[in-house]
């Protein structure tokens, strides 16, 4: 019976994995800029939408899997799921077109990537109690790998590649990876997907318990999520050296996926609320840490940005397991995943206008250690709630 679970769990894990390193390419779009701007002769601002338009898309996903789940089961929303997104960047492979690269990646890609993302916690999110920590770190950590492997590996190819060909080595992989789930997951099919029923009684989404979680949960990824967008501008702006500037996205993304890694751990170890306290708390001095004039200084600061925004990712789901129970994980963090959508869709654009209006970044890491505090407040405040267990 042993060897059962334990096998049980590893095909939950693994399969979690594979999900998150696959639409973990949401995070790639910087190496197609440059070859989609001579491949389709469209401007970068108008490049620029498509990304935006995913990480909108992604969060509708996000936030509609669980109810999807529930409706049609494991095997029809993976399914479904990597239709949308191997089907979206097979689209523009074969239309290489603007209006298909919109459609294809931005809204195909985008929803089934928030899916395949929901699907992967809801596997890893399974497992027994006291490997969910664990599992659920693991999964997040692997959707950071892409962003990390595939440059090193595959940059140059990339970047000389014609951007069709890419799409559609990425397409066939995407639903490559989606067989491999069923595959491995088969044993889920017949399994009951629980209801989301139980929100009623143990979570309010008025109540200022969850107010405060989604509030110190879009702070942090406002953080993160400006630095994504903004790393190498800042970097530049402070005239570091070439070779710091370009450093700055691998050394956020490897901070990521330190963090993911580890973040629910971080939960099991310190409880909820010391975990978010310590959280914020490194995210500020990230952000310290980047505005000095200094490259180590500045790469250790991404590296820390990186690690708080990744460890928020396992982090949330492990901290709502903890206090609600894992059969409400699923239901709870997909809405708390729209103060993700908020904080892509305000953290870049008013980073970008604070530097216009300055001709500076200082403002914008001054706001950003600021919201670091405020969560680290709002953890603080929640020491009491997040400390008990949820119901046997």
């Amino acid at each position: 019976m042993a060897d059962a679970r334990s096998e049980s769990v590893w095909r939950d894990v693994v399969s979690a994995a594979m999900l998150n390193a696959a639409v973990g390419v949401l995070y790639l779009w910087g190496l197609f800029l440059i070859p989609l701007e001579e491949e389709i002769h469209r401007s970068r601002a108008d490049l620029s939408l498509v990304p935006a338009i995913a990480l909108a898309a992604f969060t509708i996903g996000m936030v509609a899997q669980n109810m999807l789940l529930r409706r049609f089961g494991l095997a029809l929303v993976t399914i479904g799921a990597f239709a949308l997104a191997g089907g979206g960047h097979l689209l523009f492979a074969l239309f290489p077109t603007y209006d298909a690269l919109l459609l294809g990646y931005g809204v195909g890609f985008g929803i089934g990537s928030g899916i395949g993302y929901g699907l992967a916690l809801y596997l890893a999110s399974s497992v027994r109690d006291d490997m969910r920590g664990l599992a659920v770190g693991v999964a997040m950590a692997a959707f950071a790998t892409s962003g990390i492997v595939l440059p090193l590996i595959f940059g140059e190819s990339i970047s000389t590649a014609s951007p069709k060909q890419c799409f559609a080595a990425i397409g066939i992989v995407m639903l490559v990876v989606a067989l491999a789930v069923l595959l491995l997951s088969r044993n889920r099919f017949s399994r009951h997907v629980a209801d989301a029923g139980l929100i009623d009684e143990r979570f309010s989404w008025i109540s200022p318990e969850a107010l405060a979680l989604g509030a110190a949960f879009f702070l942090i990824c406002f953080v993160g999520l400006t630095v994504v967008a903004h790393s190498t501008g800042i970097a530049s702006a402070n005239e570091l050296p070439s070779r710091a500037v370009d450093l700055m996205p691998t050394s956020f993304m490897l901070g990521y996926l330190v963090g993911s890694l580890f973040g629910g751990k971080l939960v099991e170890w310190l409880t909820g609320w010391a975990a978010l306290v310590v959280t914020s708390t490194f995210a500020g001095i990230g952000l310290w840490l980047i505005d000095l004039t200094i490259a180590a200084a500045a790469l250790a600061g991404a590296a820390a940005v990186g690690m708080a925004f990744g460890s928020s990712a396992s982090l949330m789901p492990t901290l709502i397991g903890e206090r609600y129970g894992p059969a409400l994980i699923g239901a709870i963090y997909s809405k708390l995943m729209i103060a993700y959508g908020l904080a892509g869709l305000f953290a870049p654009w008013t980073a970008g206008l604070l530097f216009n209006a300055t001709g500076s970044y200082r403002t914008t890491i001054i706001l950003g250690i600021g919201m670091c505090v405020l969560a680290a407040a709002l953890g603080l405040a929640l020491r009491q709630r997040l400390k008990s267990i949820h119901p046997a």
